[in-house]
């Protein structure tokens, strides 16, 4: 008989599977992403409900099978998270932290800081008047600890010291040596890129200014170190 496993988790996405069952994807602590067969999930005032909802922090129980689609048994919520609903940035936000985390991180492979900063993130969301500064961050941090990106002060050809930088192929460049079509960082971004890899106080990351193009830039940062 296949032993239960009990684990933290994070819903990622369900899927509504025939008629009231539904297939959800969680975030585990201890297994990394998973997935799930919750039956009866969606018939009408199903206590099920709740743990196929994004965003959820849960105790959970699950029985592995063969393939990728596993036995749900139990789980009991810690957290809802349910403040961050109560703001469309917030929830925006919420939304793209789980995005963030199914795109860099490989099915059932668990890192438990990448795990431990997820929930705090989504914990810290609705405390914040601009959440945005938090997926900056989080998309920094994502990618340090995934060992995808680290931010490098020198020229990858020429060795010369780098206020800004043109990033191509996983590799920093000066104007000089910049190949066509490649990210560039301007001098207030790097600053930025700095501050958002170091600082490790919620407070402090509240108060931070960013340069209004940077988000996007980190979007596609996060995309090139992805393929």
């Amino acid at each position: 008989m296949t032993e239960e496993i009990h684990c933290q988790a994070i819903v990622l996405s369900s899927l509504n599977y025939r008629d009231y069952d539904c297939i959800t994807t969680f975030y585990t602590d201890t297994h990394g992403i998973i997935k799930t067969i919750i039956l009866g999930a969606k018939r009408a005032k199903s206590s099920k409900a709740i743990f196929c909802q994004p965003l959820t922090l849960l105790n959970l129980t699950f029985r592995p099978r063969k393939g990728d689609l596993h036995s749900f048994k139990e789980a009991k919520v810690l957290n809802a998270n349910l403040e961050i609903r109560d703001s469309f940035d917030a929830l925006q936000v919420g939304i793209k932290l789980l995005n963030l985390v199914s795109k860099s991180q490989a099915p059932e492979e668990p890192s438990y800081r990448v795990f431990q900063l997820l929930a705090s993130y989504l914990k810290k969301i609705p405390e914040f008047t601009n959440p945005w500064i938090l997926s900056s961050s989080f998309v920094l941090k994502i990618l340090v600890l995934s060992g995808h990106w680290t931010l490098q002060s020198k020229c990858s050809k020429c060795k010369v010291s780098l206020e800004k930088f043109h990033f191509s192929s996983n590799s920093y460049y000066c104007s000089n040596c910049a190949p066509d079509a490649s990210l560039v960082f301007e001098v207030p971004e790097v600053q930025a890129l700095s501050q958002l890899i170091q600082e490790k106080s919620f407070q402090a990351l509240s108060q931070l200014k960013t340069p209004p193009k940077l988000e996007k830039k980190l979007d596609l940062l996060f995309m090139m170190n992805q393929q």
